[in-house]
């Protein structure tokens, strides 16, 4: 009888093992659980920086906010950058979806007007058309193939390394398809190089932070140095002088990027509005 129920409960222990082990989630599982979160859940803040070191200038840093609400879908962005010590005035804009159009608010001072350059404290509005009033947030939910053009992924803690397959974002004949969209011609020839250049960089890693309480992505870290460096090379190869080319190619080859990204909730308590200033005197842009 000892050994009959000896052997019992070792077998359930084994069983309960084994289910165990079929059922954890694999570092795939987490990682397309926390984007489609994302995805379904976009409603945060999201703070993007780009952190350059060059030669004579030192350390450099881009900095872009977004604070998103989901509904009724408003996302106001600032942007902001600073080197040498000093920093750059913070730059702003608004979108928010009304019925089946999109309405940016941007810095009319960055944008022309008739030909003319806006003046300073001025805003500019210009409406994309929507397929749907549906909220955007519901346009986009639902569960996405976020593991297409993903590679590898490995985990150590919260942090994921997630291994971007490059080599699939261009294909001959990709052209066609942005000329139907509307790009132009010179401009398909400069994202055709772009690709190119992505493409014999290599693949992109990124270190990703997935909170396991909340399923949800908190940080993105990516180093772009190889790739800006590519990009630099393959934009510079048609669009300035020999002289040109040779000194700002020396100047990226010896200046370090990377990005970041930080993804929180929205502060307590807000309720994203656009400003009925910014509505009232925004000029629209043609």
């Amino acid at each position: 009888m000892k050994f009959s129920l000896k052997r019992t409960v070792l077998a359930a222990a084994a069983f309960a093992m084994m289910g165990t082990a079929a059922w954890a989630a694999t570092p795939a599982d987490t990682y397309k659980e926390a984007v489609n979160n994302m995805i379904n859940h976009p409603q945060g803040e999201y703070t993007m920086q780009v952190q350059a070191k060059m030669p004579f200038v030192g350390e450099g840093n881009c900095t872009a906010k977004f604070d998103v609400q989901a509904e009724p879908f408003v996302s106001k962005a600032e942007f902001s950058a600073s080197a040498l010590g000093q920093s750059s005035p913070t730059v702003q804009g608004y979108i928010e979806q009304d019925g089946k159009k999109l309405i940016y608010y941007y810095d009319g001072q960055y944008a022309k007007l008739d030909g003319e350059k806006t003046n300073k404290n001025s805003w500019v509005k210009n409406t994309i058309d929507l397929k749907s009033a549906v909220p955007v947030a519901k346009q986009i939910a639902g569960v996405h193939n976020v593991l297409a053009g993903v590679k590898d992924i490995t985990a150590q803690g919260d942090v994921y390394t997630v291994t971007y397959d490059m080599s699939k974002i261009y294909t001959a004949g990709d052209e066609k398809e942005w000329m139907k969209q509307g790009a132009k011609a010179n401009d398909v020839k400069i994202l055709r190089d772009v690709l190119l250049a992505l493409q014999q960089t290599g693949d992109v890693k990124a270190a990703v932070t997935i909170d396991s309480s909340t399923k949800r992505i908190t940080k993105v870290e990516i180093p772009l140095t190889d790739h800006i460096r590519s990009i630099t090379a393959a934009v510079m190869k048609d669009n300035a002088s020999l002289k040109d080319k040779e000194d700002i190619l020396k100047f990226i080859n010896m200046s370090e990027v990377s990005l970041s990204i930080e993804c929180t909730a929205l502060p307590k308590g807000m309720n994203l509005t656009i400003p009925q200033d910014v509505k009232k005197h925004a000029k629209e842009y043609k």
